[in-house]
């Protein structure tokens, strides 16, 4: 069964959820015609694991994901990474493009890394070929801190 709230009753599950931290883009994000590089759409600002042992789940739900500029095969990109060290969660590629993957999207990523090294997850934005530039739309974040100790 789908989970539609903001994660607040999940901190009582027998104690592995340690933090809920959710963020959302009402509206629209469009990678610019002067923008260069992956760019920042929506993010969970920088902070530090509960414990060595926490892992985390990254839910990311958008209603739109589509290329807004460009003709032809021209196509944008998406990911989603940790801002501290410009990494992908868990070391696995999360790109998509909009040659292939358009539309809404909902999907989970698991990040199995141990430590306690800040994290900043991010949904990023950039150019691909000829000149495409993806937009996306009404999208949520949330990340669930589980100590897998417990």
């Amino acid at each position: 069964m789908p989970y539609f709230g903001d994660g607040a009753n999940l901190t009582g599950v027998t104690g592995a959820v340690k933090n809920v931290r959710v963020n959302n883009l009402t509206g629209v994000y469009e990678y610019g015609i002067n923008q260069s590089g992956w760019q920042t759409a929506l993010e969970i600002p920088s902070f530090t694991p509960v414990s060595a042992d926490s892992r985390f789940i990254i839910i990311v739900t958008m209603a739109v994901f589509v290329r807004w500029y460009g003709s032809g095969n021209a196509w944008g990109q998406m990911k989603i990474v940790d801002l501290t060290d410009d990494s992908y969660p868990d070391g696995i590629s999360t790109n998509f493009t909009t040659q292939n993957d358009s539309g809404s999207k909902r999907f989970t990523i698991l990040d199995t890394r141990g430590g306690t090294t800040d994290r900043h997850y991010a949904l990023q934005l950039a150019s691909g070929n000829n000149s495409g530039r993806p937009r996306v739309q009404n999208c949520r974040m949330m990340v669930i801190e589980l100590d897998q100790s417990v």
